[in-house]
């Protein structure tokens, strides 16, 4: 008999949190003060269920980047 080890489980922890729009407000502050970095900001939106659970936090920075590129080559 064989077995197969390679599998592997993931645990989500992070049940039903939602945000109030108080916590946004905060967080929203503090990311414009300078007080919480970008990824930081991204992952507690998408910790929160704000941002879909398949948002790529990385590939989103990029695009954001290009936009900010083009916007000042106009």
């Amino acid at each position: 008999m064989v077995y197969d080890l390679s599998s592997k489980v993931a645990v989500h922890t992070d049940y039903g949190i939602t945000m109030s729009a108080e916590e946004l407000q905060a967080l929203t502050t503090g990311r414009q003060l300078g007080d919480i970095s970008y990824e930081e900001f991204m992952h507690e939106l998408k910790r929160r269920n704000v941002l879909r659970s398949g948002f790529d936090i990385d590939a989103n920075k990029l695009r954001v980047q290009a936009e900010i590129e083009s916007a000042v080559s106009i």
